[in-house]
């Protein structure tokens, strides 16, 4: 069963607009350094997302999401747990966020 992982970030007021694109960058650039503790190889199915663009108004501070797919709850945790390229994209991120919310959903694809 295939695990999405939905991110939504509220970076603080005051981050550029240079910074959050490059960060952005380096959370949509894990899909090829996040490797397998054993083969190596990229583990990560899929990861899109960016700024919001929703109408509505319901975002509460939310200003971007991105959407992560992972083959199981093995990859899934090994990335949210002990992933070193994750690890770094979190420390890169955690001076310029205000907010972030996280959950996993199990899809079928």
């Amino acid at each position: 069963m295939t695990i999405t992982r939905v991110v939504q970030l509220q970076f603080k007021p005051d981050v550029d607009v240079s910074v959050i694109d490059n960060l952005s960058s380096q959370i949509l650039g894990m899909k090829s350094k996040c490797l397998d503790s054993e083969t190596k190889k990229p583990y990560i199915e899929s990861i899109e997302g960016g700024p919001d663009i929703s109408v509505e108004g319901l975002q509460n501070g939310i200003t971007h999401a991105f959407i992560i797919k992972f083959k199981n709850h093995i990859d899934r945790d090994y990335y949210a747990l002990n992933d070193a390229a994750h690890q770094a994209v979190i420390q890169a991120l955690q001076p310029a966020i205000e907010k972030v919310q996280i959950i996993d959903l199990a899809t079928s694809g």
